[in-house]
């Protein structure tokens, strides 16, 4: 079976990011923390947020942070994609995902703030692909919601 590469870097530049912001107001930006795209035969299948239980929930209470869940929706809806923000809880026990964009909301809404296992996330993740989850795959993962 093939693995997922690896890290390579392990780092991103900060200092561009600090002197981002001396270009001003007008010029908003964001350095995301941890957006993933799932993609699938070299086609975008949906654009992910996840945030851990501990972050600060709903994320888009604060200005800066919805401004940039907003520029990721209206990405997201231009191109088709379903967006979603997902709260996860270490070790993995479960993980919640939020219809975040219109396309979300179409295709996937029974799965809006469903609390699932990682079994049931990683089966949501491959359906995602119109795909299966392969048996040495779901073999390893917890089935059961902590």
């Amino acid at each position: 079976m093939r693995e997922v590469r690896p890290e390579k870097t392990g780092w991103r530049d900060r200092d561009l990011s600090l002197r981002h912001r001396e270009w001003g107001y007008d010029a908003p930006f964001a350095d995301f923390d941890w957006v993933c795209v799932e993609y699938d035969m070299h086609k975008v299948m949906g654009l992910f947020d996840y945030k851990n239980e501990t972050a600060e929930w709903p994320p888009d209470q604060d200005r800066g942070k919805k401004a940039t869940l907003d520029a990721l929706r209206d990405m997201a809806d231009k191109g088709h994609v379903p967006f979603f923000v997902v709260r996860y809880k270490r070790p993995f026990s479960w993980f919640e995902p939020y219809c975040w964009s219109n396309v979300a909301h179409m295709g996937w809404s029974s799965y809006h703030g469903r609390r699932m296992s990682e079994f049931d996330y990683v089966t949501f993740v491959y359906k995602l692909r119109a795909r299966t989850v392969p048996s040495e795959i779901a073999s390893r993962l917890s089935r059961s919601v902590a």
